[in-house]
């Protein structure tokens, strides 16, 4: 059994319940770039955003 991380969650994905839209995540990482370019830079404040994502049931939450 392979494992990783302090918690030594397994790797074969039974244990993760979020699904994280790609789609999304590279969506806003593009548009924050694109305004990044757009202001030149400067003054350039970091912005908390969160992709769209999901619950997955896998064996952990009880299916």
């Amino acid at each position: 059994m392979r494992q990783s991380g302090a918690a030594g969650s397994r790797r074969d994905g039974r244990f993760r319940t979020v699904s994280t839209d790609l789609n999304d995540l590279a969506a806003k990482a593009v548009n924050l770039l694109l305004k990044r370019i757009d202001e030149d830079g400067t003054d350039f404040k970091p912005e908390k955003l969160t992709a769209d994502f999901r619950l997955v049931r896998r064996e952990s939450t009880g299916r």
